[in-house]
C-alpha cells in the first residue's frame, strides 16, 4: 500500500475555500470581534466595488450614510466626513443623524454630482440583496 503525499491542496483551510476566513485588517477593525468582522464581511459583500478602500471623502461619506452597518473604519468615516461638511462634526452625529446628514451632503455637494452620481453607490448593490427601509419619523406600536 503506497502513502499518499501531501500537497498544497490538503493545506488550505476549508472555509478558505468559500471566501469565509476573516482577513486580519478587517478584524483589527472590528477590535477582535469576528461575529462582527463576519457581518461587516457579509455587508462588503454586497456592493461590486470596495468604495470603503476610496481616498475620495464624498464617495466613503455618501456611501457609509446609504449602509446601516459600520464597514469604513470609524477614524477614516470622521475624517473624511470632516472633509465633506468642513467643520467638526461628532462621531455619534455620523450614526444618528444619517438622514439629515444625507440632506446636508446633497446641498454641499449641490452641482458638484449628479443624482445619478449620488446614486451610484446604492446601484452597486445588487437588486435582490437591497433592503429598502421606510421611516415616517414617528414610533409606531404593534
Amino acid at each position: 500500500m503506497s502513502e499518499k503525499s501531501i500537497g498544497p491542496e490538503d493545506l488550505k483551510n476549508p472555509q478558505e475555500e468559500i471566501g469565509e476566513e476573516i482577513d486580519q485588517e478587517l478584524l483589527e477593525l472590528c477590535e477582535g470581534d469576528q461575529e462582527l468582522a463576519k457581518k461587516v464581511q457579509e455587508t462588503r459583500r454586497k456592493y461590486k466595488r470596495e468604495w470603503w478602500k476610496s481616498e475620495n471623502s464624498d464617495e466613503i461619506v455618501w456611501g457609509q450614510l446609504n449602509e446601516p452597518v459600520l464597514i469604513v473604519a470609524l477614524e477614516k468615516f470622521h475624517e473624511a466626513a470632516k472633509k465633506v461638511f468642513g467643520e467638526p462634526i461628532c462621531t455619534d452625529e455620523l450614526g444618528l443623524n444619517a438622514e439629515r446628514l444625507k440632506a446636508e451632503f446633497k446641498e454641499k455637494t449641490q452641482g458638484k454630482y449628479s443624482e445619478s452620481f449620488l446614486n451610484k453607490i446604492i446601484e452597486m448593490i445588487p437588486k435582490e440583496k437591497r433592503v429598502v427601509i421606510e421611516s415616517s419619523g414617528k414610533n409606531k406600536e404593534n
